[in-house]
């Protein structure tokens, strides 16, 4: 599923900024004071893991990593379903659930986003807290620091931690457990959680990190959130989302549809019904954060629709059991629910995959350069050493160039207050959402460090830019025409080089 794409150099703008973080980290720098994005800290480590070990902005061991979380999350409930049912529905459960997170628009799920590795420490804390229902032990210190870690990578997967918690908890006392020990337990999990997220960001405390990490990560995420509007345009939006990931997977979808009301209305299955529609429940709040709708924040849905598909399988084939049909003929069934499972969203993976590069190929782009005339006169004119700076919001410049940012504004819209698809629209002012003293630090980090290259995306109105033009910044502009050579049009934007 992901072979056509491994050869692409940035497939979302979000591994633009995540690589270009971990550049800056590799320099010396901490994320959140001398690189901003508001991204979970893992992310960036992850990336400056990948570089430091494979090469610096090497994409392809991002997208290797990106493979192995993605196949980890599938492994983890094939060997929950194996060791119930016997290795055939547990190698069909994995592959169901690797279909399920897969097979959507490649830039949100085969990029190397924050969900894709915050989901497979989720999904075997699922799987213990699910075994905890049944023979009454969990791994307290295990559960509490994979916890940490999905929370590292992402700050969302506390919510998913706070729907399994409470799923468990409910489905326990269905079966008479004592629920103030329960309590105290999940407590003690999410004391451990604590401290061990502490551990993962003392990098970051320890040299002097801790401000920029309230203000840049904690607070203005908190503001981020909360700059979505629930109306109208929201449901529509929600509908559009959720039918681009059902629609090719719209038999597992049925099938999980069906697992999940067959657990919940089964008294035998009725507790982890519960557990699995909280957890599902939860994975729909995630989704819908901040009413922005990005693709990849569904993630955690389809891999809990998923389960409970394989779920559905699974009763279906016991009601047939329990009918007297034959080994042969139950064999059978589960071939064809397994197979046409499987296909279409596998059909729609591969067709979208196929069109791409056919576009690809007709507006003669090579494989991986999406801007091909801008970065090859960066190259021309410019040295691996020299730093540049992208005005506007296009961080696989960076990349695709493989040229380090020059200041902490990798994200230039943190200096407008553009929040993308929330204040997008031109006739809206954003300035009350830039974030404050923004402009002071970038005139600093100019005056210390000017860039050797300077490049425009604001003419191209690209990423919704347009109105962001440097004439509408007169400081800016000013530095620019003082200091700066226009070398032209390339791709579009416009090239400056330092005189």
């Amino acid at each position: 599923m992901r072979l056509p794409y491994f050869g692409l150099q940035v497939m979302n703008s979000d591994e633009g900024l995540y690589a270009s973080v971990a550049r800056a980290m590799q320099r010396g720098g901490i994320p959140y004071r001398d690189a901003w994005d508001h991204a979970a800290p893992g992310i960036f480590y992850l990336y400056r893991a990948a570089f430091s070990v494979f090469g610096d902005w090497n994409m392809i061991a991002v997208r290797l990593l990106a493979f192995f979380a993605h196949a980890g999350s599938a492994v983890i409930i094939g060997l929950y379903f194996r060791k119930s049912h016997g290795d055939l529905i547990g190698a069909m459960a994995a592959t169901m659930i690797g279909v399920a997170i897969g097979a959507y628009l490649p830039s949100d799920v085969i990029a190397a986003l924050t969900e894709t590795f915050m989901l497979p420490p989720l999904l075997y804390v699922a799987v213990m807290l699910l075994r905890w229902k049944d023979d009454n032990k969990v791994n307290i210190f295990l559960s509490g620091v994979l916890i940490a870690i999905s929370i590292w990578f992402k700050i969302h997967a506390l919510i998913l931690v706070i729907g399994l918690l409470i799923g468990i908890i409910m489905a326990r006392s269905l079966s008479q457990k004592s629920l103030m020990q329960d309590i105290f337990i999940c407590v003690k999990i999410m004391t451990i959680a604590y401290f061990g997220y502490l551990m993962l960001i003392l990098p970051i405390l320890l040299r002097d990190g801790w401000e920029s990490y309230l203000s840049m990560y904690i607070q203005y995420n908190i503001h981020y959130m909360q700059a979505g509007k629930y109306d109208e345009f929201f449901v529509i939006g929600f509908g559009k989302t959720l039918f681009q990931w059902a629609a090719p997977n719209f038999i597992l979808t049925t099938l999980a549809i069906y697992g999940y009301i067959s657990l919940l209305r089964n008294s035998e299955y009725y507790a982890r019904g519960v557990f699995l529609t909280s957890g599902l429940v939860a994975s729909i709040l995630i989704g819908t954060a901040g009413a922005r709708l990005f693709g990849h924040y569904f993630i955690p849905l389809f891999a809990l629709l998923g389960w409970g598909a394989v779920e559905g399988m699974v009763i279906i084939l016991s009601k047939m059991k329990n009918k007297g049909l034959s080994g042969t003929r139950r064999n059978i069934v589960m071939s064809v629910i397994f197979l046409l499972t499987i296909t279409f969203p596998l059909y729609y993976f591969h067709g979208f995959a196929y069109s791409s590069r056919m576009e690809m190929m007709q507006k003669g782009i090579s494989m991986g350069d999406k801007f091909p005339r801008l970065v090859s006169k960066i190259e021309e004119i410019s040295s691996t050493d020299d730093q540049i700076w992208v005005w506007g919001f296009a961080p696989e410049i960076y990349v695709s160039a493989k040229r380090d940012c020059a200041n902490r504004f990798i994200n230039c819209n943190y200096l407008v207050g553009l929040i993308p698809w929330v204040n997008v629209s031109p006739q809206i002012d954003t300035s009350s959402e830039s974030v404050p003293n923004s402009w002071n630090l970038l005139k600093a980090d100019l005056r210390r460090n000017p860039p050797e290259l300077i490049i425009d995306v604001s003419v191209a109105n690209y990423q919704f830019w347009g109105r962001y033009q440097l004439s509408t910044r007169p400081a800016l502009d000013s530095f620019v025409k003082r200091n700066y050579s226009s070398i032209g049009l390339y791709d579009n934007f416009m090239l400056y080089k330092l005189k």
